[in-house]
């Protein structure tokens, strides 16, 4: 149980990673991955594991990871550090096993899905062979060594990510096969609502946006609220995807899945990164619409009918959230639709992706208040570097 606990708190404190698991209990291997990525796997990608070896200074330094294949030229590249013995004995295990049961988890350390994964026989022999005896491999803390073998091993796998202290390792990589899947059927229940979400829903912005409101559900309590409704006259129509409040702030966020079980698998990335460009633009001119219906003091209701009292004077947060938000192609266009929007608006307006805004979330820890402060902190940053769409944040632990 021990072990298990020491797992799920590494699984938790990691954007993206894969676990190779043995225990009393069985083996498996458990990989955490952005909800769009597990789409696309149950959709058909393939994956590969990857495995690197860095012997260094008398140590024998170990990563392991993984490429998923959700788009050929761009696949998506997994990579971790190994640091216990566990992780090498759960590892050689799973290598000399036929079936193994592995487990995807999203970025709300759900499991969606779980199946059945399958390495060659030779492949299993030639990682063996390439791994050797596992009692000489690293076990310790991360260090500073430890980091620069890491980027080493992902500039191995990867040429046009070299670090200013990377260098090349030896790498392997194997194929694997994933079949007979079992979608789990999660149930998310907050303080005032319930929502369920399946990832091979064909409703992919539905789902989204639950997920999106089960993320920020712990900060806002009974304070937030999936498809608000806005009245104008005689009409309703919905306010935004997602509202949220507090004393001192007001959220609005409108969610933009990628519609993955839809779109053709041979896609283009210039093809999808035109489509996340038109999901922003919409998105963006959606959340125009909500701040001034706001600043209009018009009537704000709950799909269930309750009316939200809420202070209109205030400067609200405007988000546009992506399942995933492409590093390539031109972005200008939508850089400066962003800042006139800040400008003519008086809006705060933000624009990322979903494992982004998972860093807010947890960096908030529960409070709405501390989500508030770190927004307007980065639409701060934002301006002063220019607009750019591609900002990442790190939220560094103090000691």
């Amino acid at each position: 149980m021990k072990q298990q606990e020491n797992i799920y708190r590494e699984m938790k404190g990691e954007d993206v990673g894969i676990w190779f698991i043995s225990d009393k209990y069985g083996f498996k291997t458990s990989v955490k991955i952005p909800s769009n990525v597990i789409r696309s796997l149950i959709s058909g990608c393939q994956m590969e594991l990857l495995f690197g070896k860095d012997k260094k200074d008398n140590k024998i330094y170990f990563h392991t990871g993984s490429r998923i294949y959700d788009d050929f030229t761009n696949p998506v590249l997994i990579t971790q550090s190994c640091r216990f013995i566990r992780d090498y004995e759960g590892l050689k295990r799973i290598l000399n096993e036929r079936k193994v049961v592995i487990e995807l988890y999203d970025e709300l350390l759900t499991c969606s899905a779980t199946a059945e994964l399958t390495i060659k026989e030779e492949d299993q022999i030639a990682v063996l062979e390439f791994i050797e005896d596992i009692n000489n491999l690293y076990t310790g803390n991360y260090d500073a060594d430890l980091s620069v073998s890491l980027d080493s091993f992902v500039y191995s796998l990867d040429s046009s990510q070299k670090t200013s202290n990377s260098y090349k390792i030896k790498t392997k990589s194997i194929p694997c096969e994933i079949k007979n899947w079992n979608i789990i059927n999660k149930h998310f229940v907050g303080f005032s609502d319930a929502q369920q979400v399946k990832i091979s829903d064909k409703d992919e912005g539905r789902i989204f946006e639950r997920q999106i409101w089960y993320s920020m559900e712990s900060l806002f309590l009974n304070d937030i609220y999936l498809n608000p409704v806005v009245k104008q006259e005689s009409k309703h129509r919905e306010l935004t995807d997602i509202f949220a409040h507090h004393q001192y702030g007001n959220f609005l966020v409108e969610t933009k899945a990628l519609g993955i079980l839809k779109i053709d698998t041979q896609q283009t990335i210039e093809r999808k990164v035109a489509n996340v460009k038109k999901q922003i633009s919409k998105g963006i001119k959606q959340l125009i619409g909500a701040s001034k219906s706001i600043k209009k003091n018009l009537p704000i209701y709950s799909y269930l009918g309750k009316e939200i009292k809420i202070d209109s004077s205030l400067v609200p947060h405007c988000m546009v959230l992506v399942s995933e938000l492409i590093p390539l192609g031109n972005w200008k266009e939508i850089e400066n639709e962003i800042m006139l929007a800040i400008i003519n608006e008086k809006i705060y307006l933000h624009v990322m992706d979903y494992p982004e805004f998972m860093k807010y979330i947890k960096a908030s820890l529960g409070k709405a208040e501390t989500l508030d402060y770190y927004l307007m902190e980065r639409a701060k940053s934002f301006i002063e570097h220019g607009g750019k769409i591609h900002m990442k944040t790190n939220f560094v632990k103090e000691n």
